[in-house]
């Protein structure tokens, strides 16, 4: 029998056709749009009923610029799912709860997704599936609790426990974008002022010094070199500096180094044990919701690997599933990897032998929560000083590197 899963996808794929339409109402009045129909009769149909004529229909690929754009975050995950929850506890049904939360909601794409999901929900198809119909939305974790909570009529609790996590995973993606503001702030204006030294300043004293002849220390040649190679060719530097860190992004995200790269970075000495918490608590914190939710232990692996965003700590965890599925201890299992912190491996150990994993694995994740709040704040405090001596020391260098050689041109006078 085929799984809820791979019917989901089946939806999706062979059911479902992305349209770009243009329709006419009877007062004359366009409208353009794009949106998912089964086939062309059923656009056709569905405009009909509102009375309005399609005047052109073109069906076109799934992606689109406005697919780019990131249709919610966690927080509006986190929002929805407490709402959700709330209405649901309170004896809505799904439909009436979805058009409740669909009003109260206020980002346009996020708005229009939960107005679709609604409108299949209508139509009879269950959350699960109607959220899989609009795949981008949501995570493909949020939709497998979502289908758990459903098949096990517990969908008010886990909307709870779903609201609880993506809110500490948007807190904590927001402390480290905020933690990196700074250091970012230091970096561009460093590089701001090198360049305005470089291609404003050197150059004058330079042309002073080739024309009184004044020997000039090394470092000093070096940095007029420099400066006269950046004046000539600004802009392949401008060029090398925007496209090279593209370049590189495009490599790590299109997965063909995404894997030796994920490794590499849990080796670094620091900011290696930095994301070995921070997977580490993700990981511990979306296994706890699977295992409340009644999903089985393998599956559950299975998805929070994913949940991980690390192409090896994922390739890990699925490399020991058989293991586990024969009915071998996860705690032991997962020690062989060594990709988790041993704090983590001895609550789940415990959860294991005291039959209360979900509540261990809570307890482990708010615990290195908290550690990674510290570390963060370390950081910060840490960073500041060091960009700012880095600043110092670059710009510094460059005066005494043209003070030296002025120095030594006025006591020959």
């Amino acid at each position: 029998m085929m799984s809820m899963s791979k019917q989901c996808i089946l939806v999706k794929k062979y059911v479902m056709s992305y349209y770009s339409y243009k329709t006419v109402d009877k007062r004359g009045k366009e409208t353009k749009g794009k949106a998912y129909f089964e086939n062309e009769d059923q656009l056709v149909r569905f405009f009909r009923k509102k009375d309005c004529f399609v005047i052109y229909r073109k069906k076109i690929k799934a992606i689109n610029l406005e697919k780019l754009l990131p249709i919610a975050n966690d927080k509006d995950i986190s929002i929805f799912s407490k709402q959700l929850a709330s209405l649901i506890l309170a004896g809505f049904n799904i439909s009436e709860a979805l058009k409740i939360v669909y009003e109260q909601t206020y980002k346009k794409n996020f708005k229009s997704a939960i107005k679709e999901i609604q409108e299949e929900v209508e139509k009879g198809n269950s959350l699960y599936k109607s959220i899989c119909l609009y795949e981008g939305t949501f995570p493909k974790f949020y939709a497998e609790m979502i289908n758990i909570a459903e098949e096990t009529g517990n969908l008010d609790n886990v909307l709870e426990s779903l609201s609880t996590y993506f809110i500490k995973e948007y807190k904590a993606k927001r402390k480290i974008i905020c933690a990196m503001i700074y250091p970012a702030l230091i970096l561009i204006t460093t590089i701001s002022v090198l360049f305005y030294i470089e291609l404003n300043i050197v150059p004058s004293f330079s042309d002073t010094f080739n024309s009184l002849g004044t020997s000039m220390p090394a470092y000093s040649k070096l940095m007029i070199n420099f400066s006269s190679c950046l004046k000539n060719n600004f802009s392949i530097f401008i060029s090398f500096i925007m496209i090279v860190p593209l370049i590189i992004i495009f490599f790590i995200k299109s997965g063909i180094i995404k894997e030796k790269f994920d490794k590499k970075i849990l080796k670094l000495p620091v900011i290696g044990k930095f994301k070995i918490k921070m997977l580490g608590a993700r990981f511990a914190r979306c296994l706890s919701i699977s295992q409340r939710s009644g999903m089985d232990l393998v599956r559950s692996l299975e998805l929070c690997s994913k949940v991980t965003n690390n192409s090896y700590f994922e390739k890990e965890i699925l490399s020991v599933l058989n293991y586990i599925n024969k009915g071998n201890s996860v705690a032991v299992t997962l020690n062989k990897l060594n990709i988790f912190p041993s704090f983590i491996i001895s609550m789940i150990s415990l959860g294991e032998n005291g039959g209360n994993l979900d509540e261990m694995l809570i307890m482990a994740a708010d615990l290195y929560d908290d550690e990674i709040d510290d570390s963060i704040n370390r950081a910060i405090s840490f960073i500041e000083p060091v960009m700012i001596m880095v600043l110092s020391l670059l710009v510094g260098g460059i005066i005494i590197s043209i003070l030296i050689p002025m120095l030594k041109m006025m006591e020959a006078i």
